[in-house]
């Protein structure tokens, strides 16, 4: 079975998770992908909105963005500990100002989710995924590679809690999504096939 040590495909990932059994969408550790530490001169300490924005970006998208890649940045060389401190303070300076369903605020709060699930709190990750993945359906469609994304993440999340055949059922019906928007040989369905397979022999295994 996967740990729960996993990677956003595409944010902190050096090839696609298709070596072994992982969740569709993301690289995990233990199917031999390993991150990509970014090679950022990041600030020490936490630069302020205004110096990050320059004038230039009156709504905020783009300062919450850095400030999202910094506290990844954060976890990959401080801790996991470390990154959920940095999302918590972006989201509660930007969350009331953007509101929840701002897509970049979807974005920081699916990291932030990631990175509690990284640190061992396994149940307060899958506690916050799920209004994620409703809040990522609702705002972006079932259909949108981030909603299927979050919706493996949250299968195998409840697969370490609840056990396999309960990650095994969550990722059929993601097969189902899948297959309504890719072929049936890409990558992503196939690792969720291979999710599958491994769930029930795991389920069966006892």
């Amino acid at each position: 079975m996967p740990t729960s040590r996993c990677w956003p495909t595409g944010t902190g990932c050096s090839g696609p998770a298709t070596r072994k059994p992982c969740t569709p969408g993301w690289c995990w550790p233990a199917c031999g992908v390993s991150p990509a530490i970014p090679r950022v001169p990041w600030p020490s300490p936490r630069t302020s909105s205004a110096t990050w924005r320059g004038g230039h970006d009156t709504d905020g998208t783009q300062v919450l963005l850095l400030l999202t890649e910094r506290a990844a940045w954060l976890g990959q060389t401080e801790g996991p500990d470390r990154a959920v401190t940095e999302f918590d303070a972006l989201l509660a300076e930007y969350g009331p100002v953007m509101g929840p369903e701002h897509p970049q605020i979807l974005l920081a709060r699916g990291h932030r989710v990631l990175w509690q699930s990284m640190s061992g709190d396994h149940t307060g990750a899958a506690a916050a995924l799920a209004p994620l993945v409703d809040d990522h359906t609702a705002v972006l469609g079932p259909l949108h590679p981030q909603t299927i994304a979050l919706r493996g993440s949250l299968a195998h999340l409840n697969g370490l809690l609840h056990g396999p055949a309960r990650a095994a059922a969550e990722l059929e019906a993601l097969l189902a999504a899948q297959l309504q928007v890719f072929e049936p040989d890409h990558p992503l369905v196939e690792a969720t096939r291979h999710s599958i397979t491994a769930m029930r022999t795991a389920a069966a295994e006892g």
